[in-house]
């Protein structure tokens, strides 16, 4: 596309701007590939053409021009490919940018712990809040696309007026990290970003090009070399202005006593290097779910699945249509016990599949076993039944008991059994139970079933949705004139809301008015005020029995509470002799 082509879409997109009046532009137009455009009255944009005719001479701006708007093309760059980029001008934070770019600075360059590849780990620049510096070197990937350029654009928004001073006087800064900062390799000093505001060249006696690297515009045949890799200078290789390239200096300052790669001994630096970006799990304005390249704790960049079950994200509404395999599942989640609870109950869905043989610590599972109904001597007591599991299955409502204040799951505790999942949210199996049962040869309890509804959006009851449905209570606690207690469900008021990842009981009554056994029309009111839940351990005995909330949809055990043999719950310590339940525990009154 000709540059005046170029100029007239910048003036276009122009109107998509806040514009600030900064200064009517300079009688010279051209600096190498920066062109100045009159744009209104007193109104003076920087039209940056990066592969243009003018691309390759030097940017010279010793005396300061402000503009108020910038629209940097490249039409020879490819699309998430990693470039390199210098600005002659500071970008502050909150100016507008439209996200056509990501921009990166190198965090370390390093060897992977299991592949022994190296690779140039990248940390992101978020330009809205963090800004930009003048003259320094970052590494940047296009994602916007106008015409058959690749841009970005910089501006005011309406309520932060930006300009942009210009200058070079100063001249294109340096970036420098250690070049062995976890002791493992066999390089004592640094690499080091460097910016040009001059073409740069290297001739074949030219010892820095042997210890100097750029980014791969083309795939080799064999394919040892991708698109965005750092591969070394050849012996045409040359670096445009406002441009960046990657060179090993074995004297840095930051290097330790080892054995050294000079400029004779280049043949210890490899050939290419990958540029990956790494990120941390739940920053701000991150969803319910992302996927990110982590750093673990062994130094290896892992693929992982951020599930945010904590933040203000953890409302959204969880959606993975498309399988999507990682090597890493990062669950934010705090579990808070509550007075006398060593282990904290709740309920979860998950849209992967994990088990118990080191792929998951600081939690144990419980698969609904049966929704039961039966009569206590009083009155119809409803009583799920949970059987300790090796672990969970995905789409699939469990109880989980949280023995720390969050799960982790361990991706490769042992090789034969890593955790690599495949999540996807697909259609969730409810737990479906018959709400009657024989009592005496005649049949009892409520004309339905109960089912265990779980969710990956956020539930709210009112007036109509409320009736029939049940939330598991998390900590003991009291409202009005009630009390509640950990580990019961109990019916849901108006309000009460289930986050999505999360479960809650609901009566079915086959979509019409039940009638009771007895003949009677059945009334919500006739549903029990709290469900019981029972949990069995991987030895068959009752581990612990509570009740549930419907304002959280998470399970709780009141562990002061006693049960007999058959896990019915006694609200105070028996006198008979017997063995009952107690925290947990079995314990025999003589």
């Amino acid at each position: 596309m000709k540059k005046k082509h170029l100029i007239s879409m910048a003036i276009a997109l122009a109107g998509a701007v806040t514009m600030v009046q900064a200064a009517k532009c300079p009688d010279v137009k051209t600096y190498g590939q920066i062109s100045l455009v009159d744009y209104g009255t007193n109104k003076c944009l920087a039209v940056i053409d990066a592969d243009g005719d003018h691309h390759n001479e030097a940017i010279d701006i010793p005396n300061t021009i402000t503009v108020d708007s910038v629209y940097y093309f490249r039409s020879n760059a490819t699309s998430s490919s990693n470039q390199t980029i210098v600005l002659p001008f500071s970008v502050p934070n909150g100016c507008f940018f439209d996200n056509g770019a990501s921009f990166y600075t190198i965090k370390k360059i390093s060897q992977d712990n299991t592949s022994h590849k190296w690779r140039a780990l990248l940390n992101t620049i978020y330009v809205k809040s963090n800004g930009l510096e003048a003259n320094k070197p970052y590494i940047m990937r296009f994602i916007k696309q106008g015409g058959n350029n690749l841009y970005f654009r910089l501006g005011s928004k309406n309520t932060q007026s930006c300009t942009f001073d210009i200058n070079t006087a100063d001249g294109a800064k340096t970036s420098t990290v250690s070049a062995n900062p976890d002791g493992d390799v066999n390089l004592t000093g640094t690499w080091t970003l460097k910016g040009v505001y001059e073409k740069k060249t290297w001739d074949a006696n030219d010892t820095e090009r042997n210890v100097s690297y750029g980014f791969a515009s083309s795939a080799t045949e064999d394919k040892t070399i991708s698109v965005g890799q750092f591969v070394k200078a050849g012996t045409t290789a040359s670096v445009p202005p406002m441009r960046a390239y990657l060179v090993y200096n074995s004297k840095g300052t930051l290097g330790k006593v080892r054995a050294v790669a000079t400029t004779e001994n280049s043949n210890e630096l490899p050939a290419s290097m990958d540029a990956i970006v790494v990120d941390e799990c739940f920053q701000d304005g991150d969803g319910i779910f992302e996927v990110k390249n982590v750093l673990d704790g062994n130094g290896s960049v892992v693929k992982t699945a951020c599930i945010d079950g904590q933040s203000n994200a953890r409302m959204q509404t969880l959606s993975i249509p498309e399988g999507v395999t990682v090597d890493s599942v990062a669950y934010n989640r705090v579990y808070t016990a509550g007075d006398n609870q060593q282990t904290v109950y709740s309920t979860i869905v998950m849209p992967f599949n994990a088990n118990q043989h080191g792929q998951i610590e600081g939690a144990t599972f419980y698969k609904i076993a049966n929704i039961k109904t039966y009569y206590d001597g009083t009155k119809n007591v409803v009583q799920i039944i949970g059987q300790w599991t090796n672990g969970f299955e995905a789409n699939t409502p469990f109880i989980v008991g949280a023995t720390s204040s969050t799960i982790k799951f361990n991706r490769n505790i042992n090789q034969w059994n890593a955790l690599k999942p495949t999540l996807k949210t697909e259609k969730i199996n409810n737990p479906v139970f018959s709400a009657t049962y024989e009592e005496q040869g005649t049949t009892q309890g409520y004309p339905g079933t109960w089912e265990l509804v779980g969710t990956y959006e956020k539930t709210v009851f009112d007036e109509t949705t409320k009736k029939n449905v049940y939330g598991f209570v998390a900590n003991t606690n009291t409202v009005g004139e009630k009390e509640f207690h950990a580990g019961e469900f109990v019916k849901a008021g108006i309000g009460a809301t289930v986050p999505p990842m999360r479960a809650y009981l609901k009566y079915n009554s086959a979509g019409r008015l039940a009638k009771a056994i007895a003949g009677t029309t059945l009334d919500e009111t006739e549903l029990p005020e709290r469900i019981e839940v029972k949990l069995i351990g991987s030895d068959g005995e009752t581990l612990a029995i509570g009740q549930m909330n419907a304002a959280t949809g998470e399970i709780t055990m009141d562990e002061n509470k006693w049960f007999d043999m058959k896990g019915r719950v006694l609200y105070k310590k028996p006198t008979a002799k017997g063995t009952y339940y107690h925290k947990g525990q079995k314990v025999i009154i003589k």
